[in-house]
């Protein structure tokens, strides 16, 4: 595993993890607060726990300048046409409980060939 990706985990790891209040219990955190925290969480241990707000800053700016990924223009279209999306799970994972249920699940691309989705 190369650096950068250790460096991606372990700041996905951060952000993921639970943060009790005072009281031990998970609190709820504004969106923006919880990228304060998650910059706040890396840099504390070298003295810069109020950089957080700057690394906050500097996260919406690539999330509001980024590059869409070649494909979804594409994507977006083909659902303006129709299209159906379809959850390919090859490990057998769950859909996410949060987003709607797509219309099919297929653990293979094969079973493309044999769907029947309604539109």
């Amino acid at each position: 595993m190369d650096l950068d990706e250790q460096l991606y985990r372990r700041y996905v790891e951060l952000i993921d993890e639970d943060q009790p209040d005072d009281q031990g219990t998970a609190s709820f955190a504004r969106y923006r607060q919880s990228w304060v925290d998650a910059g706040r969480r890396p840099l504390a241990p070298f003295g810069r726990e109020q950089a957080g707000g700057s690394f906050a800053d500097a996260y919406a700016d690539l999330h509001a300048t980024a590059a869409l990924f070649p494909d979804v223009p594409d994507a977006l279209r083909a659902l303006g046409a129709g299209v159906r999306p379809v959850w390919l799970s090859r490990d057998h994972q769950a859909w996410p409980a949060h987003l709607d249920q797509p219309e099919a699940t297929i653990d293979n691309l094969g079973q493309l060939q044999t769907l029947s989705i309604p539109t």
